[in-house]
């Protein structure tokens, strides 16, 4: 008898510590999202995008696309305002300063990596699609642990070192790996308006906005019409950074500092655990992965982020 007491004493203390080990760590609720798809357009300035009052130059998201979106009126890259950098933070939820050329790895995984390992996803279902080829290193991690779990990737003219291509090359071939791969998570990125924006050419900039505008609009016409992805899929649209305010250093040409005009960012959230509305409560660029990573019911021990407002 005394013998059977102790048994159940320490079966009883089992199930104590387990409990007391994940109390900050509760399972996550149930969630509709299936698939996620990350589209980031490259750098362009709040005041051309939905600064301006009559949004001249987004009317897709505008008109198509922010009506069944939540909108965050105050998104903002709290890092350092480049391209690579950006991009890191949004797929890891870690700020953290990246040499911007596509030399350096980030420190830590991203959701890719980190979705793979929870689920045991093969890697065509994952991928990074970019016009920029230095963005392969979001495949990558300084931590060689993860590398068995990199996500596939297609960026530049023909991978690292090649070269910018078109975003509409890379509209055409993220519309291909939907089709014949049906990833459960994708980033991709349009180089527009950051690559005209560069030239200090305003008619150029504004064309990239535009651009870009419509390219988007052709990934969410294909998502919102699959009968594979339609019920099931949250897309998420960003920026990496805006760009230097008129009268700070060379305006528009540039970015790189901690004027609003850089920090201050687009992010809008549709999909089936979204209700669509504006959100005013200030969030940040690292947040997404955060909440990537709760919608799709894996963990991401290594994200600053918190989980977005979504209703």
């Amino acid at each position: 008898m005394r013998q059977l007491s102790f048994i159940l004493w320490m079966v009883l203390c089992l199930l104590l510590s387990g409990v007391s080990g994940c109390e900050n760590d509760p399972p996550a609720p149930k969630y509709n999202t299936k698939h996620t798809i990350i589209i980031v357009v490259d750098g362009p300035r709040w005041s051309e995008t939905w600064g301006n009052p009559q949004h001249t130059f987004i009317p897709y998201r505008d008109t198509a696309i922010r009506p069944y979106s939540r909108f965050y009126s105050f998104c903002y890259n709290d890092g350092e305002t480049v391209t690579n950098s950006g991009h890191t933070a949004i797929t890891t939820g870690v700020y953290e300063s990246v040499e911007n050329s596509g030399q350096e790895l980030p420190t830590l995984p991203g959701i890719f990596h980190c979705y793979r390992k929870f689920t045991g996803a093969l890697p065509e279902k994952t991928w990074v699609v970019a016009s920029k080829d230095k963005l392969n290193i979001l495949a990558g991690s300084k931590d060689t642990t993860v590398m068995q779990y990199a996500p596939r990737y297609d960026c530049g003219i023909n991978g690292p070192g090649s070269g910018y291509r078109d975003d509409t090359t890379t509209c055409r071939v993220a519309l291909n790996v939907l089709r014949t791969h049906q990833p459960d998570m994708m980033l991709i990125n349009f180089k527009e308006p950051d690559a005209s924006g560069h030239t200090g050419v305003w008619p150029l900039y504004i064309s990239g906005v535009r651009s870009s505008d419509s390219l988007v609009h052709v990934i969410w016409n294909y998502v919102r019409n699959s009968p594979y992805y339609k019920h099931n899929t949250t897309i998420i649209i960003t920026n990496d950074h805006g760009r230097h305010t008129d009268g700070n250093q060379d305006g528009f040409r540039s970015h790189g500092d901690n004027c609003e005009g850089c920090k201050h960012i687009e992010l809008l959230i549709a999909g089936p655990d979204v209700i669509a509305g504006e959100e005013q409560q200030r969030v940040s660029q690292r947040d997404i992965a955060r909440t990537v990573s709760t919608l799709m019911g894996f963990r991401m021990p290594t994200g600053d982020g918190k989980l977005l407002p979504l209703r």
